[in-house]
């Protein structure tokens, strides 16, 4: 067909109308069961793979001619008509007595001249989204009808190859799965080792015995911080770095050497944004409470912050960050449970910091940043061999697709 790659010998194009006995639209059912009735696949049920999500299914009561007219058969396929576009479901009998809601669509196969689970491979390739993208409605949500997936084009060959081709490409899927299952364990267990490493300090024997003061006893002063207006002009500039906490990572000891965004001297004066010296620790106290960061820079800070400007030679910025981080949670708790989480100058100054001798605050600051680092580096290998693998399929189904498989 014009504009479509050139086919193996054998192969031809055909549109997916030609290769279904017929396609059907889903029941809309008003009222949903835990386990009494027929199971109901809906688009909420099926994962962008192609899996159905078992725990979630519902079930629906029909009576007998309506659960015939929409029982699902063996090698029927399921397509999202709006939502999730695009979005397919295989079904091969389980649930058994299975029936499908009224934003999917089936397609009955005609499985002498199509193999189901070929098509199925199918429409999870570059292609076919291209298609989705074409042909998609964008009103108030994207729809595509039943009509517009029946012109589909597919590349066909003969049946027997497109069975050779849709086992080969079930065992590689599997495989990749597997690859993909455990490198996820490996991220789950590379993600959990800060907060391990932070545990195995604060909760040692020995920090058992350290003397604690309240975190306000040992700063010369807590700085609040502001927005200045944003309806004038001069207050904001290329002048006085101004940070919010959506420029900070969760669970991190951030270290800020520049902001987004600045503000003048003007703004400064005529708001709660007061420049905050160097080395300070930041804490984010309102909304996303519990991000916390050192600055490297003087800056001033908007009103979700409070700002620990720390007495020297009493503790070392990087330590009460560390265990400002260790305290998240609890420090959450004392915002209350509102729907608007804030947390007062003064709930926070009381909470107990402990304060072993300077020289092993720096030790134990200088062991947790390095084994910390390493655990981001070890996210970040883990992170990219995820990636490769994640796109591992799209590159098989290429191949598989073209004839080269």
């Amino acid at each position: 067909m014009e504009g479509k790659q050139n086919l193996p010998a054998g192969w031809r194009w055909v549109k997916l109308g030609e290769v279904c006995n017929y396609s059907q639209y889903g029941l809309t059912v008003s009222e949903l069961h835990s386990d009494d009735g027929y199971p109901l696949i809906r688009i909420t049920d099926i994962d962008d793979l192609g899996n159905l999500k078992l725990e979630d299914i519902k079930c629906a009561q029909l009576d007998d001619t309506t659960f015939k007219r929409y029982e699902l058969r063996d090698g029927d396929i399921l397509f999202a008509r709006t939502g999730s576009l695009g979005r397919t479901f295989l079904y091969s009998g389980n649930p058994s007595e299975a029936v499908f809601a009224s934003y999917l669509i089936r397609f009955s196969l005609n499985k002498s001249i199509i193999e189901p689970l070929y098509l199925f491979y199918y429409t999870h390739s570059k292609e076919y989204f291209e298609f989705i993208e074409e042909k998609k409605h964008t009103v108030s949500q994207p729809n595509i009808n039943a009509e517009e997936y029946k012109s589909l084009l597919i590349p066909l060959p003969p049946l027997f190859e497109q069975k050779r081709i849709a086992a080969k490409l079930k065992e590689m899927m599997n495989e990749i799965d597997n690859a993909r299952l455990a490198c996820e364990k490996q991220l789950e267990a590379a993600k959990a080792l800060p907060s391990a490493y932070l545990r195995e300090v604060f909760e040692s024997p020995e920090a058992r015995s350290w003397p604690k003061k309240k975190l306000g006893e040992v700063c010369e002063k807590i700085v609040g911080g502001g927005t200045p207006s944003r309806g004038r002009l001069e207050y904001w500039g290329d002048y006085i770095y101004w940070l919010s906490p959506s420029e900070l990572e969760e669970d991190k000891l951030n270290y800020v050497f520049q902001t987004k965004e600045k503000i003048s001297e003007e703004g400064s004066r005529n708001s709660n944004a007061k420049i905050i010296p160097p080395k300070s620790v930041l804490l984010s106290c309102t909304a996303s409470v519990g991000k916390v960061a050192i600055n490297i820079v003087p800056l001033t800070t908007n009103q979700q912050f409070n700002s620990f400007v720390l007495k020297n030679q009493m503790a070392v910025p990087e330590f009460i960050g560390y265990y400002l981080i260790y305290k998240k949670e609890e420090i959450k708790r004392l915002g209350g449970k509102t729907t608007f989480t804030f947390i007062s100058k003064n709930e926070i100054s009381n909470i107990l910091i402990p304060l072993p001798p300077l020289s092993e605050q720096k030790r134990i600051a200088e062991y947790l940043k390095e084994k910390i680092t390493q655990a981001e580096k070890l996210q970040a290998a883990i992170e990219k061999e995820l990636e490769t693998i994640n796109s591992l399929p799209q590159s098989i189904l290429s191949k598989a697709f073209r004839g080269e498989l």
